[in-house]
């Protein structure tokens, strides 16, 4: 579910910068590494205070409060996929 959150800038940057592999990160948490990829590159939502995303940024050194950012607007304003 999509809520007009996205992960982090800052935690996006952690988990691809990590020693960990990308996709033991998602095992820990309890993603399957396609999700977490999905995740990073913005393609799926997040829910506030996911536990699974406050865990993964725990692991990469993240604070939990410093995890989500508000998703980006689409272009053209909230009538993007209307017609005309």
């Amino acid at each position: 579910m999509d809520n007009g959150l996205r992960l982090s800038r800052r935690l996006r940057e952690a988990v691809k910068t990590s020693p960990v592999r990308q996709y033991r990160l998602a095992q820990a948490v309890g993603l399957h590494p396609s999700q977490l990829s999905a995740l990073i590159c913005g393609i799926y939502g997040v829910r506030a205070g996911d536990m699974r995303i406050v865990k993964l940024g725990a692991l990469v050194g993240v604070a939990a409060d410093e995890c989500f950012a508000p998703a980006a607007p689409l272009p053209g304003g909230d009538h993007a996929d209307s017609t005309r």
